[in-house]
């Protein structure tokens, strides 16, 4: 008998959902370990997962080389959070309406 936790790969593989619920689970990790390395009210999250890359929205081009420093912190915490090692590069894009959560993705 299979457990629950064994099926559920497998199934989301075949509703094919399986990189978008990824994705989201990295980037609710990503926004844990910004949190962390980022001790203030700057206004910055991940906004999209693949291949790897997590893309970073940040509120101008200060906060993207600030966060390009801190780049292999955030991703060594990410990676922490997910338990296993899924990030392999953090990229920063300056739009601060994602930044805030004003805008969609697109």
């Amino acid at each position: 008998m299979r457990k629950v936790s064994d099926l559920l790969p497998d199934r989301l593989n075949r509703l094919r959902i399986r990189k978008p619920v990824e994705a989201s689970a990295v980037c609710r990790a990503c926004d844990a370990a910004l949190g962390k390395a980022f001790d203030h009210g700057v206004p910055m999250r991940a906004v999209s997962f693949k291949n790897g890359t997590v893309n970073v929205a940040v509120i101008s081009p200060a906060w993207s080389h600030e966060l390009t420093a801190a780049a292999d912190e955030v991703v060594d915490h990410t990676n922490t959070e997910l338990g296993k090692k899924t990030v392999t590069k953090l990229r920063a894009r300056v739009a601060p309406g994602l930044a805030r959560g004003e805008d969609q993705i697109t």
